[in-house]
């Protein structure tokens, strides 16, 4: 069985509410779709639990990218190098709630650091599954493909398009396959209190709010964290 989440951002609770409903089997598979840190204090005991975790595969989000913006100075992790200054960067991510991150990272023996901050510049954008004949490609934001169609238009770079483009996801509706994707609360998607997964076409969004703060302030909306068994299109919801 295949299983797909996305923005975890640190809320171990909601994981764990997760983890215990699909029960992983030694032959299933896990994708999580970046943004496991920040926001809830406890996304590196997440991440270095995914880590050792056989049978998960992550991709990078966003808030791993800004981490690693200021893991790399004074480079980005596309190799480029990076035109803002350190302290800008370390601004950037604490005002998108990594301070309990990095707080938590700061304090980790040094071989732990190495080891988390190698697993982050391995991770990949995108990936691809085939399953009872469709075709699922699993994204932060948006694809790295799509990037290409783009690039002529844009100033940013395909690592940074791929976790933070939200202006075309739309689009993604139009593809050639079936973007399942976290990054945007699927709040800006559909109406309802409750969050759920987001359904339209070609896409799937699956951010279902679990980085929201508690108790929740975002105009009484409740987030949570989702996960998508896609063989069979099984829906399941922290508790």
């Amino acid at each position: 069985m295949y299983y797909v989440i996305s923005d975890i951002h640190g809320n171990k609770n909601k994981f764990n509410s997760i983890l215990k409903q699909i029960n992983l089997k030694q032959d299933d598979v896990l994708y999580i779709l970046g943004d496991v840190i920040d926001r809830h204090p406890y996304g590196i005991e997440i991440l270095q639990e995914i880590m050792n975790m056989p049978n998960a595969k992550m991709l990078l989000g966003n808030h791993e990218y800004m981490m690693l913006n200021v893991l790399n100075y004074p480079y980005k992790t596309d190799g480029s190098k990076n035109i803002s200054t350190y302290d800008e960067l370390i601004d950037l991510w604490h005002y998108n709630g990594g301070n309990v991150t990095h707080k938590a990272y700061n304090m980790l023996p040094e071989k732990q650091k190495e080891e988390i901050k190698n697993f982050l510049n391995s991770i990949p954008l995108n990936y691809d599954l085939h399953i009872a004949e469709k075709h699922f490609k699993l994204m932060h934001a948006m694809p790295e493909d799509y990037y290409k169609k783009v690039k002529a238009f844009t100033h940013s770079s395909a690592t940074s398009f791929c976790v933070w483009e939200r202006n075309l996801q739309n689009n993604l509706s139009n593809l050639p396959y079936i973007s399942v994707f976290g990054h945007t609360p699927t709040i800006y998607f559909q109406n309802g209190k409750t969050l759920k997964i987001y359904y339209n076409k070609n896409m799937i969004g699956i951010d279902c709010g679990a980085g929201f703060s508690e108790p929740l302030d975002y105009d009484d909306f409740k987030g949570r964290l989702a996960c998508l068994r896609l063989d069979g299109m099984t829906e399941f919801y922290s508790k």
